[in-house]
């Protein structure tokens, strides 16, 4: 693949099929040795950063992997200082976030992680006592204050200040919020299903296409809900196209009867002012959540930028619950609703 872009590439697998040379160094063991070579030196590079910097803070984060292996990310954030360009010229400072690789968690308690932790500090010579912030999502195994890992490692070190993720605490809230009530709970689980249902067919999808041009249908994320505004912006401006393909499918007798039925079924769902109001909602919600979690994880982020950003949604939201708040959300549905041809009304109230 690589002798398609690269000259270098090409001639040596020419040599190769020439039989001008034998040693190709083109199987699995020697690739992965060199990429082991590779990353030893990456790594001994960033180590020498960190020893320059000398303090550091560290951010961990956990996930299965494919083979459903428990992996933790070790990521080590410091300042870097490098010398001007000339002598009278001002040094450059900037704050260098680099990852270390990944452990194989065997526990995923407080202590079993923080034992990876120490483990893996030690087997690469950083001191814990350099250690000057540590940075974790919201996990009890992660924040606890009394067998998290955060505490476990203050006890070591009283300097290694705790400060979870602040993107991570904004998607808990408005996955809290949201789950909360049955409404918003039902809105989603027909996104989910209107997505499913058309992505589940060729045929069904060609139909679909045939309507919408601009954007396409997304699947919603499980856990990231920042990111569900790509799931919710079709139908916030194709609700009507993503009707009318849903009505084609429920009237051809080319699909099967149980297509056609469900089809019948979920443009009902749409076809509903109550519905549309939920489309207005959370686009307006998540479109701001989006940017702000965004702006959370830039890397030149400072923590009273942060302080603002969160001060700043937080009113947003306020301003949004109240009676004018709302007024603009029934008239933005109203526009939907004139697209829908259907009245501006709520159904009735069981």
């Amino acid at each position: 693949m690589l002798a398609t872009f690269d000259t270098v590439m090409q001639e040596h697998m020419k040599r190769i099929k020439n039989k001008d040379i034998f040693q190709h160094y083109l199987g699995k063991d020697i690739q992965n040795e060199l990429i082991s070579l590779i990353a030893k030196e990456i790594t001994k590079h960033i180590l020498q950063l960190l020893k320059n910097a000398k303090y550091y803070s560290i951010i961990l984060d956990c996930t299965p992997d494919i083979t459903l292996i428990e992996q933790m990310t070790i990521i080590v954030r410091f300042v870097s200082i490098k010398e001007g360009e000339s002598p009278t010229a001002e040094p450059d400072i900037c704050i260098d976030e680099k990852i270390l690789g990944f452990i194989q968690i065997q526990s995923s308690t407080g202590q079993g992680l923080t034992e990876a932790i120490l483990s893996e500090l030690e087997k690469l010579k950083i001191p814990v006592g350099d250690m000057r912030g540590q940075g974790y999502d919201n996990g009890s195994n992660m924040k606890g204050k009394h067998q998290g890992v955060q505490k476990r490692i203050l006890d070591l070190n009283s300097h290694a200040f705790y400060i979870p993720c602040s993107a991570n605490t904004l998607n808990l809230v408005v996955n809290d919020a949201a789950m909360s009530c049955r409404d918003v709970a039902t809105f989603f689980s027909i996104v989910q299903k209107i997505y499913v249902f058309l992505s589940g067919s060729t045929v069904r999808w060609n139909v679909l296409k045939k309507h919408i041009g601009r954007l396409t249908l997304k699947p919603l994320p499980d856990t990231r809900w920042s990111s569900r505004i790509d799931a919710i912006r079709p139908f916030r401006f194709l609700v009507g196209e993503i009707f009318d393909a849903l009505s084609e499918i429920s009237r051809e007798n080319s699909h099967t009867a149980m297509a056609q039925s469900d089809a019948e079924s979920l443009s009902k769902e749409l076809n509903n002012f109550k519905f549309l109001c939920l489309i207005v909602l959370w686009y307006n919600i998540l479109n701001r959540i989006n940017f702000v979690s965004t702006l959370l994880q830039s890397r030149s982020m400072y923590l009273p930028d942060v302080i603002d950003i969160l001060e700043s949604t937080t009113t947003y939201l306020k301003n949004y619950r109240s009676d004018k708040g709302f007024e603009d959300l029934l008239e933005e549905a109203k526009d939907l609703s004139l697209e829908m041809e259907i009245d501006p009304v709520f159904p009735p109230f069981v």
